[in-house]
């Protein structure tokens, strides 16, 4: 006859064993219903669209910058152009 505890942890490890692989059975079916699932499938077409349009909005935004900077940029030299310019005809009239 088998002793008590050597019959104890025997069925200890089975119930052990199949639990672990009841948890796999369960994460398996988890992971499937989460694939097929409306819910799911909406909230994550959802979260991937909103994702490219914040990556659309932010390259806008580079661009928008890059074009206010360049028209800044622009409007500086063309204003020193105009000063020198004005400066030039001021000279010019007072040489007369």
């Amino acid at each position: 006859m088998k002793k008590p505890t050597t019959t104890l942890l025997t069925l200890m490890l089975v119930v052990a064993a199949g639990q672990n692989a009841f948890a796999a059975d369960l994460l398996a079916v988890y992971r499937e219903a989460s694939l097929q699932d409306a819910v799911y499938g909406s909230a994550k077409a959802q979260y991937i669209a909103a994702q490219e349009r914040a990556r659309q909005d932010l390259e806008n935004a580079r661009r928008s910058a890059a074009l206010q900077t360049r028209q800044a940029y622009l409007g500086v030299t063309s204003g020193l152009a105009q000063v020198k310019a004005l400066r030039q005809a001021v000279a010019s009239t007072q040489l007369q």
